[in-house]
């Protein structure tokens, strides 16, 4: 059984500060093969006087370490929807996201972001492990695939956490 909790619900944000690992998504970027390992790294900051979550997105290019770097700004007091926007030559791009679902011992969360001029609409299954259960993995698929956000299971590939 899955126990897990749904919007609307308020986060605190040590809940989500650390490093998520992407297990499951359909973002084109982490699906061609060039790009691996991809991680969500998130820490308290405070940006231009507001605070807000430092995002760092980690991944191997090739082999090669490298990081996006941007800003995530809180949509509402619950912690849950954000306005990511880069930093550096970056800032000119935006990105709107949300927590859909979320475990209830805070291990592994649903995302879900929306499409902007440059990419597309998508879903990502994060972990704060990067080798949740396989059998887990798939039932959070099927619910995700149950509330309609997906047409079928294999819209949402399982990405390897090795290189």
């Amino acid at each position: 059984m899955l126990f897990y909790i749904q919007q609307p619900f308020h986060l605190e944000l040590p809940k989500l500060e650390g490093t998520w690992h992407i297990l499951a998504t359909n973002f084109p970027m982490w699906l061609k093969g060039n790009r691996t390992q991809p991680t969500l790294n998130y820490s308290s900051t405070t940006h231009k006087g507001q605070k807000v979550l430092l995002d760092q997105v980690k991944f191997l290019k090739n082999g090669k370490p490298k990081t996006i770097t941007g800003y995530d700004y809180f949509e509402d007091t619950s912690h849950t929807k954000f306005t990511w926007q880069g930093k550096g030559l970056l800032s000119l791009f935006k990105s709107r996201w949300h927590i859909a679902l979320m475990s209830k011992n805070h291990e592994w969360a649903v995302i879900i972001f929306q499409k902007t001029l440059f990419t597309p609409a998508g879903i990502d299954i994060i972990s704060k492990s990067p080798d949740l259960d396989a059998r887990l993995l798939n039932k959070i698929i099927d619910l995700i695939v149950r509330k309609g956000w997906l047409k079928d299971s294999t819209d949402l590939p399982i990405l390897s956490q090795s290189e």
